[in-house]
């Protein structure tokens, strides 16, 4: 019922400002959308440039209750960096 609500209110002009981290959510409801990081906005397009875009890199954030050195994590599969954040 909501999303009927948002979509007929844009349909008559409303602009609507939607917070997710679904893309496919967002790629169903919005034309336009735009990415914030560490709170800078770093990108806006449609959000099928945007996922093309998106889906060439991939930065996944992690911790561990241990030290673990960087060597050991990107001798992963798939891991092509890593990097301390302390």
């Amino acid at each position: 019922m909501i999303l009927s609500l948002l979509r007929d209110l844009n349909r008559k002009g409303t602009t609507i400002f939607l917070t997710t981290h679904n893309m496919e959510e967002a790629n169903r409801l919005c034309h336009r959308v735009g990415i914030i990081r560490a709170g800078k906005m770093v990108a806006i397009d449609a959000p099928e440039k945007l996922k093309t875009a998106i889906d060439r890199v991939h930065t996944i954030e992690v911790s561990f209750d241990h030290v673990i050195s960087a060597d050991d994590l990107t001798g992963l599969g798939g891991v092509t960096s890593a990097s301390p954040d302390r």
